[in-house]
């Protein structure tokens, strides 16, 4: 069986055995492709990104989606499945500390985006994230994927992207 799917903006082609089999390739592609908007500022402008590291002699590839709103530059992680079929999944929990982590970690209205501080070289805590959330909370809208975006402008509102803090 074959099933064509469009996700955003991309066209994938999956093929199964059966019904069920189908069904988890669809939904594989609509987990790992299907994120419209970031989680912490709501921007649609996003990226697929992957990086190298080096420790030792092994060699770590991580997958993120990343948030190209310069004010925002928040990023999804993204994880192999251990079953050697290579399919990536969303890391969806955030530790106390903002960083991805399926053991201990929480899900949130953050839906596992989160920022890196790059003065501090750490993630920003959950706890920081949440109040950066609160306060930009006003003068914003939540949209239904639970991320906040600035609300539309009005004659009545004559606001500059820059009086929005992000």
């Amino acid at each position: 069986m074959k099933a064509t799917i469009k996700v955003s903006q991309m066209t994938f082609e999956v093929e199964a055995e059966n019904h069920s089999g189908l069904w988890a390739e669809l939904a594989s592609v609509q987990e790992t492709f299907g994120e419209k908007e970031c989680g912490l500022c709501g921007c649609t402008d996003l990226s697929f990104a992957t990086r190298t590291v080096e420790s030792g002699k092994q060699t770590y590839t991580y997958h993120e989606m990343v948030c190209n709103n310069p004010k925002c530059r928040a990023r999804l992680a993204y994880g192999v499945r251990n079953d050697k079929s290579g399919k990536l999944f969303p890391k969806r929990k955030l530790n106390e500390a903002g960083e991805p982590d399926l053991e201990t970690g929480t899900y949130g209205r953050h839906r596992g985006w989160h920022r890196w501080d790059y003065k501090n070289g750490k993630a920003v805590s959950l706890k920081e994230l949440l109040g950066e959330e609160k306060s930009q909370s006003q003068g914003r809208i939540q949209s239904q994927s639970g991320a906040l975006k600035k609300p539309q402008k009005s004659a009545a509102t004559e606001e500059s992207d820059e009086d929005i803090p992000f």
